[in-house]
């Protein structure tokens, strides 16, 4: 059967008990793991190669040992535990002398990636095609909230280049408030003069 590496957020975000039906983010996604429209009958097709991350990956012996996670990851790194799973999976395959062809990889995270490694990159450096299987978050009626809707950027970019983002935000409960977007990169402020508030 085709290969499959499985990685589980366990950072700290994923202890949030935020879901609908008010467990951690990590049991949610791990239920939504085996419901519609996956479920186990769809894990059953691929041999499945389970790990853990949060600042770094570490393998699982199988499945059952899901059971035992706990969310309490300091720093969540997706970038490093994309590569640290990969070169495991490779390190196992070569001891047995196997060739084994790139894996399809399924992350269950929340997203919320802290790590300085470019994830995207970094998986389309290893030739990695990425699925991502997110906890159901329940948002009160009256609960305002900003979030990122898209980001799109250059493929490549070259150091010391000018880099032009362009995003768009998705808010509620904001109606006549100003925002305003500020851009950091390695926790400094970026200067630009066409930055100004928008009213969403």
């Amino acid at each position: 059967p085709p290969e499959r590496i499985i990685l589980v957020d366990t950072s700290a975000s994923m202890s949030l008990t935020d879901t609908p039906d008010g467990a951690t983010r990590l049991r949610n996604v791990l239920q939504r793991l085996d419901e519609a429209p996956l479920g186990r009958e769809w894990l059953d097709k691929t041999r499945n190669h389970w790990f853990a991350f949060d600042a770094h990956a570490r393998k699982l012996d199988d499945r059952q040992a899901l059971d035992g996670l706990a969310p309490d990851g300091t720093e969540t790194r997706l970038g490093v535990a994309l590569e640290e799973a990969w070169n495991l999976y490779n390190w196992t395959a070569g001891a047995q002398n196997i060739e084994r062809p790139v894996p399809r990889v399924l992350v269950l995270s929340d997203g919320h990636d802290r790590g300085r490694l470019d994830a995207l990159a970094t998986a389309r450096g290893l030739g990695m095609t990425v699925d991502v299987l997110s906890p159901l978050v329940r948002r009160e009626p009256d609960q305002a909230f900003v979030e990122f809707a898209d980001v799109q950027h250059p493929g490549r970019i070259l150091l010391g280049s000018e880099l032009r983002l362009r995003v768009a935000l998705r808010q509620s409960g904001f109606g006549g408030v100003p925002l305003r977007l500020v851009l950091e990169s390695d926790g400094e402020r970026e200067q630009d003069d066409r930055s100004r508030d928008e009213t969403g």
